[in-house]
């Protein structure tokens, strides 16, 4: 309920009589377009009146008359009969009388009468039924005083006494009594859920009655008055011109608006009476008692029914049962009626989104902004964090969710209604950035029940613009197909930063994994992208966050600068150097009865990089080894007996100087093109059995691979050829284990063609202890031969 500021209702009635009689004698201009004066005049007569009174009459029959003592010298007045539609909206079912006065003395000792002929079936018992009192000349509203019929000559007449002249009116229904029970109307039901703004829900009520559109929301009545949200005053519901102007714009007509004071409320319950049994319209009732606003919509004697927007009984929405000692106020009331025929196709069905009904949530720094009936906005809401508005919600926003009442309401008194509920948020300026929504839900007769939803990520219909971005939220309510209600807001979201903190790793090849950490990533990856210089990349969706993402590195991609796009916001993670993947599979068979308990094959290399192994078979040992040129090589041992596959990958290059201990190995197969593109060629020599195959290394792209078998071999040295197909000089290292130089032979070559055949090296076999099973060699020509 809210709080309606109290005061004596005939007093400001009395203060904007005073106002309208300082107009001067061209007479004021009527709302509905007449200028008051002799163009809507039906009959204009004037006269001087003395102290001794006297009277005024009209073509009509009606007269104005002055007693005695009235006035105190002779005045002059001016009495109009104006057309009552040059301020009331015409009603075929009333008769209406509207007289303006105007004379130099315009208060009054003793009340002057203004007297009307009335049908002449009417009878004093009838005066319940005649209302009157003056119009506001500017609003067209109108102040009620009591009014009464009295026998004259055998003719009832309509009399209204007033103390100060302004323009005065009398009106009737042409021999009809209201009947002794009416309605319920039924009539779409809103409700102002947790907010003061019950007037506003009333208003809504009563357009939507008279003409069903669901472009139509309350929040249109609470944006348009600027009303603080503690209350409207009476005087303010009566003569608001916002109000007047929505109600025509939506409804083509004027709204009736009348205030009574305590002197005359039993008529308010007779005039309910008149609007609901005889026209067939709701009102609008403002109780200065109840500081509270309902919607009438009939009667059963004098227990009236009422819509009220604080119901908070989700089982009994509407038509409300208070008996008129409820109703009745000790200080005033207001009315407000819409004269229109009810719309045929008002619906049953409404939606209404209340105050606080959703709420977006900021995490960091941590806000809530709601959604808020505003009197403050020109659109009648906003969205608050602790009381600050704001125009557009910041970019860091994540989650839309339901924070208080969405209500489909069904006013049907006796029908239930299953109803289809949509909700639809989206963003104006980029196809595809929209979030829907369902539920089916039931709502039995004079009932309402809510639709909630799970919480939305942002990201869902966010497009992340440069400016701004303008976006619509709609809860639609369907039944049978058939649109019933809507409502429908605007807002904005400004742009978020894409902040990125690391880029790991900054190198790599083609296919290998790169994990950037930041924050505006998009907590979905539905409008964001990942560019290596200019290329889109592939991300993992699956691990995919706001804060993280990893993404694979595309194929045909040179060195660049890796990006990060949300919608239209970019930011430069940093520089991408492209490398080349080192990958190699060695794949091992040993069979036979091996003699030498510890014969094994083995293989070493040197990586720059980080490195993966996998290994399908028995091993005796994977283990870093030596250091060639500042870069870790690794040494692995395979068991004898043992088959199986060795894979070595990962984000690495291998370095030029590959090993392979293979003394043991009766057949090594092993391919690898090496960074740089030097080619060596390895061959078995020495005490091998002769007719075993020779040992050979040739070159394919990015892999390298070797098979041996098990030989009787015993031999605990064994010497090693390689040639080389490059020019220069040739540079033999021996290690030991620790990595410790053990001896060092070089032999200068220079050769135009063909290849260098060297005697590397001799090397003692001990695959348990690593003893002296690494060795390298260095050759200085840039100058590369053919491959043999």
């Amino acid at each position: 309920m809210y709080r309606i500021v109290s005061w004596v209702l005939a007093l400001v009635c009395g203060a904007a009589l005073v106002a309208a009689c300082s107009r001067d004698s061209t007479g004021p201009t009527g709302p509905n377009g007449g200028d008051g004066g002799d163009g809507t005049a039906r009959d204009v007569v004037t006269r001087r009146i003395g102290a001794g009174g006297g009277s005024i009459e009209l073509s009509s029959g009606t007269r104005v008359v002055f007693p005695a003592g009235a006035v105190d010298d002779e005045v002059g007045f001016t009495v109009r009969d104006v057309y009552p539609d040059a301020y009331l909206e015409p009603d075929p079912a009333l008769g209406r009388v509207v007289i303006e006065c105007t004379g130099a003395v315009t208060e009054f000792a003793r009340p002057v009468e203004i007297l009307v002929p009335l049908p002449q079936e009417m009878t004093e018992a009838d005066t319940a039924f005649v209302f009157g009192g003056y119009i506001d000349a500017e609003t067209g509203t109108r102040a009620m005083l009591p009014c009464s019929i009295r026998m004259i000559g055998g003719a009832p007449y309509g009399v209204l006494a007033l103390d100060h002249f302004s323009t005065g009116f009398l009106e009737w229904t042409f021999g009809r009594r209201p009947p002794g029970r009416a309605g319920p109307l039924e009539i779409p039901y809103y409700g102002q859920g947790p907010s003061d703004y019950c007037w506003a829900a009333s208003l809504q009520m009563l357009t939507q009655a008279v003409n069903a559109d669901i472009s139509h929301a309350v929040t249109d009545f609470i944006g348009a008055l600027g009303v603080d949200a503690g209350g409207i005053t009476a005087f303010t519901f009566r003569t608001s011109a916002a109000i007047a102007s929505i109600v025509r714009s939506r409804t083509g007509a004027t709204p009736d608006r009348s205030s009574w004071d305590f002197v005359n409320y039993d008529q308010v319950r007779n005039y309910l009476k008149r609007e609901i049994g005889i026209r067939g319209v709701p009102v609008a009732l403002l109780s200065t008692v109840w500081e509270h606003v309902v919607v009438v919509v009939g009667y059963d004697g004098n227990t009236f029914l009422i819509h009220d927007p604080q119901s908070t009984d989700t089982h009994a929405i509407g038509y409300t049962r208070r008996s008129w000692e409820e109703l009745r106020p000790g200080a005033g009331m207001v009315c407000v009626s819409i004269p229109r025929p009810l719309d045929p196709e008002r619906p049953t069905v409404t939606v209404n989104l209340m105050n606080d009904a959703i709420r977006f949530v900021q995490p960091t720094p941590a806000r809530i902004f709601t959604f808020r009936w505003d009197e403050e906005t020109g659109t009648g809401y906003s969205f608050q964090d602790r009381g600050d508005r704001v125009a557009a919600l910041p970019g860091q926003v994540t989650t839309l969710s339901r924070s208080g009442d969405i209500e489909i309401v069904n006013s049907s008194r006796t029908a239930a209604q299953t109803v289809d509920v949509f909700l639809d948020v989206v963003c104006h300026a980029k196809a595809g950035a929209r979030h829907h929504d369902y539920a089916s839900i039931t709502v039995p007769p004079n009932a309402t029940r809510m639709f909630s939803f799970a919480d939305i990520p942002v990201d869902e219909f966010r497009w992340n613009a440069a400016s701004p971005g303008e976006y619509s939220l709609a809860v639609r309510a369907r039944v049978g197909g058939a649109l019933m209600d809507e409502a429908a807001i605007l807002f904005k979201i400004a742009p978020r930063l894409v902040e990125i903190t690391s880029m790991v790793p900054d190198r790599g090849p083609p296919g290998s994994m790169l994990t950037l950490r930041g924050s505006g990533f998009g907590a979905i990856p539905k409008f964001a992208l990942v560019k290596f210089n200019g290329i889109v990349a592939e991300v993992d969706t699956s691990s995919w966050s706001d804060t993280v993402i990893r993404v694979l590195v595309p194929e045909n991609v040179t060195t660049g600068p890796v990006t990060v796009t949300n919608g239209e916001v970019t930011q430069t993670a940093g520089l991408f150097t492209l490398t080349q993947e080192a990958r190699f599979a060695d794949t091992f068979r040993r069979e036979g009865v091996l003699p030498v308990s510890h014969q094994s094959g083995q293989v070493g290399f040197a990586v720059e990089g980080s490195i993966q192994f996998s290994i399908s078979g028995r091993v005796e040992c994977v283990r870093k080894g030596l250091t060639i040129e500042g870069l870790p090589s690794y040494l692995i041992s395979v068991e004898r007996g043992a088959s199986g596959t060795i894979t070595v990958s990962g984000n690495a290059t291998l370095d030029r100087h590959v090993f392979v201990d293979h003394f043991l190995a009766s057949q090594v197969r092993y391919t690898f093109s090496p960074l740089g593109g030097v080619q060596i060629l390895s061959h078995g020599h020495g005490s091998w059995d002769p007719s075993l195959p020779s040992v050979s290394l040739s070159v394919s792209a990015n892999e390298v691979s070797f098979a041996f078998d098990g030989g009787d071999d015993s031999l605990d040295e064994r010497q090693v050829y390689f040639d080389i197909g490059a020019s220069g000089d040739m540079t033999v290292e021996r290690f030991d284990d620790e990595g410790e130089l053990l001896s060092t032979s070089s032999s200068p070559r220079s050769v135009t063609g063909g290849h260098i055949r060297i005697r590397e090296f001799s090397m003692r076999r001990c695959p348990f202890t690593g003893e002296n099973l690494m060795a390298k060699c260095h050759w200085g020509g840039e100058d590369l031969l053919p491959s043999p």
